[in-house]
Parts: structure tokens; sequence; C-alpha cells
């Protein structure tokens, strides 16, 4: 609810108040557009006969969408907003990560079944994993110095690992997606780049799969 409050008090300080222009562009209109669409489906809950709460829960996760418009609007405005947002999505992506591992490390220290062993995942905030999963790996292309490359690929590293444990198939898909997106927009040397890292680390991830989940992956 915190969120939901700043992003209402956010569009009616600029939309209504100051009249700022929300759609400025082909992408603003895109992002806005498909937030009404997914917001306007809601209504076939209540036509159906649904249920409400379980209709909501699938509803909310779209209101991450509306984040756009105020990132948007500070890298604009400010030259270091940009560096102060990846930042703190690569510390949340970060706190997710390492709460997740010990969650799932201690969960695997209390099974006491197979099946609780293979069953066993952590998916709690996922979505910010697919956030500084692309990103460090969008950020390790483009990195000059071989220091700066080495903590975008720990990071990298450490986001994988997240990945893997969550064993949320749709996760991997959305990587996936994500970077085939990117890759239509980077020149030719950051597309081999991007093609070999991507392909190290799948390989990578679907060894560690396959070790920490045996069968079931």
């Amino acid at each position: 609810l915190y969120y939901l409050n700043y992003l209402l008090f956010w569009m009616v300080y600029h939309v209504l108040l100051r009249r700022d222009p929300i759609i400025t562009s082909v992408p603003d209109a895109l992002v806005l557009g498909y937030f009404l669409w997914a917001s306007a489906t809601f209504a076939f809950t209540f036509l159906y006969g649904g249920d409400v709460r379980h209709g909501f829960s699938e509803w909310l996760p779209t209101t991450y969408l509306l984040f756009y418009f105020p990132i948007r609007y500070h890298c604009i405005r400010h030259k270091r907003a940009f560096l102060y947002i990846a930042s703190a999505f690569a510390f949340l992506a970060l706190f997710v990560v390492l709460r997740n591992a010990i969650v799932y490390y201690i969960d695997m220290q209390n099974a006491d079944a197979i099946w609780k062993v293979m069953a066993n995942r952590e998916r709690l905030n996922e979505r910010f994993l697919l956030i500084g999963s692309v990103g460090a790996i969008l950020f390790l292309l483009h990195a000059r110095q071989w220091f700066t490359r080495a903590v975008y690929f720990g990071l990298t590293s450490l986001y994988m690992v997240g990945v893997v444990i969550s064993q949320a198939r749709a996760l991997w898909v959305a990587i996936v997606l994500a970077l085939a997106v990117a890759f239509v927009f980077l020149d030719a040397e950051r597309r081999t780049r991007m093609i070999v890292t991507v392909t190290l680390w799948a390989g990578l991830v679907l060894l560690a799969a396959y070790l920490i989940l045996g069968d079931f992956f």
C-alpha cells in the first residue's frame, strides 16, 4: 500500500496539479495503454463471478508498470537519477537473493523427506531478480574496465543463484525475452558479447539447476 500511495500522490501532483504531460512518446502510450487494458479486464472478475481477492492479487503486479513514469521523469531531469535508481534496484535484488538463499538453506537443513528437498523453492520478490539479472548483464556488456566487468559479473552470478533456487520457469522465460528485446537495440560488438555471455551463463545456470534440483529439474 505504501508504493500505491506514492504512485497516487505522484500522479495527482504531476498530472492534475502541475499539468505535466504523462504521455510524451510511443513507449509512454504503450505502457499506459497496457496498464489500462489490464485494469479493464479486472471487470470480468465481477461479470463471471470470480474470486475478487484472487483477481486483485493478479492485477496488483501490473501497477508496478506505473513506476515507469516517475522513473522516466527524474531520469530526464536529473543527470545522476538513473545511477541512483539502478543502484537501488541492484541492492534490492541483492537483498532478495541473500534472503531467499538463507531461507532455502534453512529449509534444506530441516527437510526430512526427499520430496521436500526436490520441491523446495524460494520465489519471494522474484521480479527483482528479473530486473537485477537483466540489468547486470546489460551493464556488463557496456563496461570497459576489467574491474567494473568483474563487479557486474559477480552481481550476475549472485542473481543467477536466486533465479535457480526460485525454480520459477516463468522468470527464466522472462529473462530470455528481456534479453532478446535488448539484443535488437544493441550494436554489432555488444551483440557478440551478449551471445557469448548469455551462452556461458545459460550453460552455468542449467548445470547449477541440474546439480541443485536433480530429476525435479
